[in-house]
């Protein structure tokens, strides 16, 4: 995607705020504890997390681990 063409990106985030979030099971672990993705961007949001955060170990960098380490 072009960064100078901001309406492709306006129309992509458009796209994924309309389309139902996914049912892959780490988005359905995070339903169990904290959040539930409202759409695309939402569950395109926990994947990120999920890399980033769940799989490296990182629970106490990111928001989410802490309030399910909170409980």
């Amino acid at each position: 995607m072009n960064m100078d063409q901001p309406h492709f990106m306006e129309r992509s985030f458009d796209f994924l705020n309309h389309i139902p979030a996914e049912g892959k099971i780490m988005i359905t672990n995070f339903l169990e504890y904290v959040v539930k993705p409202g759409n695309a961007f939402m569950s395109q949001a926990l994947l990120q997390l999920n890399k980033y955060y769940c799989t490296q170990k990182k629970c106490l960098n990111c928001g989410i681990g802490i309030k399910i380490l909170k409980k």
